[in-house]
């Protein structure tokens, strides 16, 4: 059976729910419940509760919801909050992430109401979590550290080395398995020492995940039979049945297929019993395949039928689709091409359905290779064509995954060393920490600024040499291209001083804010500081876009912009424009109104047409007041497909209408709230909307707002 270049599903996620042991005597519990009341009796619910989260979770559910129901009547706070706990840890135990999250959301509602701070602790190492299964790793880690931070103040070392463990998974998830290794290392140092099974058990499958990313089977066989011992003395399933899944991939991976059977059924006969049903689709599925490998046809058929029921059962639909498509391979291979076609038709249907990438692109392969191998060759080239398609979309998304990777990395990298304050000994060392890293990012944002300056005006002076040079060996032409040198030169030299205007402010007003904050730090409140570094954002910030312009205008000046023309969805580039500049929006309290039709398409370049949209948006909140609106509309006309961006705010003089995208007039000018601004970005989407062949029109009226429009062909 060929296997999909981008299957979903993985060998196994080693433990992903980290919780510290607990040492609550359930039947003693239980024993003094039967005679308990008021919040003594919600108390102990929601300890017993806790307590059966991995051995019994329908018990742990029973009783939260009880003391829930407990802590409505008393008006307990502190037992709601415990009681939504519970229900999150059983959710994300059985890998139920989404559920998971409603339920510690509710919990972390509750516990900010509270001054309890190991349960807030508990809590926002849960929000850490499941933030992290979402792959928001930047919320991931700010919860993950303030749980240290609370886990610190209250010197709780079980509740530290728990989150440890999901500092190290983190990193793990951002490739950087040398740091994750490492953090694991310390972590079962200290279990060892402590003679901690619970923890061992814990640390040591994670280590062997490190081990098997690294691809050193043998170390991560040796820690998996490390963590099934442990697992065993303090009777944890979840951690065993990780570890024997794990063992199976490995001996898999070795083609030792009796020991990975062996290792699989132990895993599936505990998340059987525990109702780990994720878990347990993701065993059935890697039987299957194994079975499908030793030509097993029908006994890799019967574990697929049971994969599929599991991820239908959670409502797993990629995960679904990706088993379908693959016991579609196995009824071919048996013979059987009806069977074959019904499941590889039913996987397009679900992935059309729920716009999957993945399960297209392998749908289509898959039903290339069954109507070629029926001599169907017009079917065949019709899904050979789709598969092309969404694999070029799939390496785009790739590509775009490993920029927000990135991306992330660089956010969490100033995330953790803003942080490292958390661990200083005393207040003078988390001062200097303090300062010396606000410094240190106020000297990479200047030089980064420079540094962009400094290749901008490389590239704009390349060209008037190229110029220059040009006329030289033109002799006969000298005089005109003379005058247009000149005019050229009297055009940029504006634009500069324009430019220079523009960026000399925000410059001075950088300078001034670090100079207050480096020469009186000591005699600034706490608030003024945050003002003080809220100012030197803002204005970065409002650097770094009008930077971002100038950086795109150059290389559009030097013809290093192309445009890549493809049919584009207009709406799909609209909410996503407005999905970014949504909050700018919601601090001047404007209201956005979207008419845009979801079915119009246009010929253009995706990136382009991106930043046309943003400029506008950009612009029309800068100019409405508070409290305004902005209009977006679509109107299809006899070959083209007009977008008009429409404000009710100051508006622009008939005098300046003419001079709107001509940059050798100054139309800087502050936006209702003192935004800044040079008009740089108005002067890119006209150039841009022209490249692709369209048309860019404003109309405006003095305190009545204007209206930019553009036209592209569809």
């Amino acid at each position: 059976m060929k296997r999909f270049a981008f299957i979903l599903f993985s060998f196994f996620t080693f433990l992903q729910v980290l919780f510290p042991q607990e040492e609550l005597n359930t039947d003693s519990l239980e024993t003094v419940l039967k005679t308990a009341t008021g919040v003594h009796r919600i108390n102990l619910l929601t300890d017993i509760s806790w307590e059966y989260k991995y051995n019994n979770p329908d018990k742990a559910i029973m009783y939260a919801n009880e003391a829930i129901a407990a802590s409505k009547k008393e008006n307990y706070i502190l037992g709601m909050a415990l009681a939504y706990k519970s229900k999150a840890a059983v959710n994300i135990i059985k890998a139920d992430y989404a559920q998971g999250k409603v339920y510690i959301l509710e919990a972390a509602k509750y516990i900010n109401k509270t001054n309890e701070k190991y349960h807030k602790g508990k809590i926002y190492n849960l929000l850490g979590i499941v933030y992290r299964e979402e792959m928001n790793y930047v919320k991931s880690l700010e919860y993950q550290n303030q749980a240290i931070a609370i886990f610190k103040e209250i010197k709780d070392t079980n509740e530290i080395c728990g989150n440890m463990h999901n500092l190290a998974i983190l990193h793990g998830r951002m490739n950087n398995g040398y740091e994750a290794l490492k953090i694991y290392t310390e972590i079962i140092k200290i279990e060892i020492a402590r003679n901690n099974d619970y923890g061992i058990a814990r640390t040591a499958n994670n280590i062997a995940g490190a081990f098997v990313n690294s691809k050193k089977p043998d170390l991560a066989l040796k820690y998996f039979k490390i963590a099934v011992n442990s697992s065993k003395k303090c009777k944890n399933p979840n951690f065993e049945s990780s570890a024997y899944h794990g063992m199976a991939t490995i001996y898999e991976s070795n083609r030792n297929t009796s020991e990975a059977l062996n290792y699989y059924n132990k895993a599936i006969a505990i998340n059987t019993k525990f109702g780990f049903h994720e878990f347990l689709a993701n065993n059935y599925f890697n039987v299957a395949i194994l079975y499908y490998n030793m030509n097993s046809i029908d006994k890799s058929i019967e574990f697929f039928d049971k994969a599929r029921a599991l991820n239908k059962q959670t409502n797993n639909f990629e995960n679904y689709i990706s088993v379908t498509n693959q016991e579609s391979y196995a009824y071919q291979r048996k013979g059987n091409y009806d069977k074959s076609f019904e499941l590889a038709n039913e996987a397009l249907k679900l992935s059309t359905e729920i716009n999957s990438l993945i399960g297209l692109y392998n749908s289509h392969f898959l039903l290339y290779t069954l109507y070629k191998s029926k001599n169907q060759y017009k079917p065949a080239m019709e899904h050979i064509e789709k598969y092309n398609y969404f694999m070029d979309s799939l390496r785009i998304l790739e590509k775009e995954n490993l920029q927000l990777e990135l991306q992330t990395k660089f956010e969490i990298k100033d995330i953790e060393n803003a942080n490292t304050s958390l661990i200083a000994k005393n207040k003078l060392q988390q001062k200097d920490i303090l300062i010396q890293t606000r410094q240190k990012y106020f000297i990479t944002i200047i030089s980064l600024l420079i540094l962009i300056i400094a290749i901008i005006l490389f590239f704009i002076l390349s060209k008037l040499k190229n110029k220059n040079n040009e006329l030289s060996i033109k002799n006969e032409k000298i005089e005109a291209q003379s005058l247009e040198l000149k005019e050229i030169n009297a055009t940029k030299d504006k634009f500069f001083s324009i430019i220079a205007h523009d960026l000399k402010n925000p410059f001075q007003s950088l300078i001034g804010i670090s100079e207050i904050i480096i020469d009186d730090y000591e005699e600034i409140s706490p608030k003024e500081q945050l003002n003080l570094m809220r100012q030197l954002n803002t204005s970065s910030k409002s650097t770094y876009n009008l930077l971002e312009n100038l950086l795109e205008w150059s290389m559009n000046q030097t013809g290093r912009i192309i445009p890549q023309i493809v049919d584009v969805t207009i709406s799909e580039i609209i909410k996503s424009e407005i999905e970014k500049l949504i909050s700018q929006a919601t601090a001047k309290n404007i209201s956005m109104i979207i008419n845009v039709d979801k079915t119009f398409t246009v010929k253009a370049d995706q990136n382009m047409l991106s930043l046309v949209i943003r400029n506008f948006i950009t612009n029309a909140i800068k100019f409405t007041p508070t409290g305004g609106k902005i209009e977006i509309n679509s109107i299809k006309e006899k070959d083209s497909i007009k977008v008009e961006i429409k404000d009710n705010g100051v508006g622009i003089p008939s005098s300046q209408l003419e001079n709107i995208f001509k940059f050798d007039v100054d139309k800087s000018q502050q936006g209702t709230a003192n935004e800044k601004g040079s008009g740089l970005g108005l002067i890119l989407c006209k150039e841009f909307i022209e490249k692709l062949n369209g048309k860019v029109n404003v109309e405006s009226e003095i305190n009545k707002g204007s209206c930019f429009s553009f036209t592209l062909a569809f």
